[in-house]
């Protein structure tokens, strides 16, 4: 049973001044977010008409700070966390690298991996969840609360004192996977049941931001991830188009970038996505020309700043600031 002991490590790692907290309590009603009908309000949104914002943080290359390929990110007001595996790095929120945490093995106080992790600023604590065979939680921060769904469970909860409550619904309709398909659930003589049907069916993540909820969909076979935005002012979704009709989140007018659809939230008003440098690089000559952007002199430094990175590099983080209405 070592595999099933969930073993946490708080790691008292740096200072920030206490942050003034609103308060928590919402006046929010709980609803529905349904996922069939927002894939049929198709929408090409531009991130100029979106952000009022956007930022690059070229996060610093040393071979003490090499970020790996699968990873999570972790902000405070002025630091950046990255759970790498089986250590954490420390970065400045301008990405300058600042210090490696946690030591890799399998001994007291070492890490052989990183399962979940979570980043509690007001308590200057980072606390790491290790030896757990499979994370069945997911959790976002928004509005001075925790949230948080199963893996399968498609009612989305936030912690409210001493409750747990209710916040609203993804209803995927029939892109949700039956309970009698889920893997887990099948003998090895039965997975194959599971793999023929995998491409009717999706997993959603979510998180917050400026009042609207970002929903993406991803398929467990071999179907394209769909992108929907859900606006919690007038409760409507809107799947994210480009003029091809594939689904790539908002279409970067800005300055040429990369187009732009968050994994995680900064604060209340920024979403953040990380870059490869290679895709960055790329991405960046394609759009160079392509359609005109809103601010020609952020391109150009933009393309610059491009041209200047190596391959190798550590990945560029776009961090967007949403409008509010």
């Amino acid at each position: 049973m070592k595999n099933l002991t969930a073993i946490f490590l708080f790691l008292l790692v740096y200072s920030c001044g206490n942050r003034h907290r609103e308060d928590s309590k919402s006046s929010d009603m709980f609803f529905d977010i349904n996922f069939e009908e927002a894939l049929s309000n198709k929408k090409e949104i531009s991130l100029a008409k979106a952000a009022s914002n956007v930022e690059y943080i070229r996060l610093e290359t040393t071979d003490s700070c090499l970020v790996r390929s699968v990873v999570r990110y972790f902000f405070t007001d002025s630091l950046i966390f990255i759970s790498n595996r089986d250590h954490i790095l420390k970065f400045s929120r301008d990405g300058r690298f600042l210090k490696k945490i946690g030591n890799p093995g399998r001994g007291p106080g070492e890490i052989d991996l990183i399962r979940i992790m979570s980043v509690l600023p007001d308590q200057r604590l980072i606390v790491v969840q290790k030896n757990v065979q499979r994370q069945l939680l997911s959790f976002y921060f928004a509005r001075d609360r925790h949230h948080f769904k199963a893996m399968y469970n498609d009612t989305v909860y936030f912690e409210g004192g001493i409750k747990i409550n209710p916040e609203y619904f993804l209803n995927m309709g029939k892109y949700r996977l039956p309970e009698e398909l889920r893997p887990e659930r099948l003998g090895p003589e039965q997975i194959q049941k599971f793999q023929d049907n995998s491409g009717r069916y999706y997993f959603a993540t979510v998180h917050e931001a400026s009042g609207k909820v970002f929903l993406g969909a991803h398929c467990y076979g071999k179907s394209p991830s769909r992108y929907v935005l859900f606006d919690k002012s007038d409760q409507k979704g809107t799947l994210l188009v480009n003029k091809e009709g594939d689904s790539k989140g908002f279409i970067n007018d800005w300055d040429g970038g990369p187009d732009f659809w968050p994994i995680g939230s900064v604060n209340d008003d920024q979403v953040f996505m990380p870059v490869n440098v290679m895709a960055f690089k790329e991405m960046i000559k394609d759009n160079a020309a392509g359609a005109s952007v809103k601010y020609p002199d952020k391109q150009k430094q933009l393309t610059e700043m491009a041209s200047g990175m190596d391959i190798s590099d550590n990945p560029v983080v776009m961090v967007v600031t949403m409008k509010s209405k």
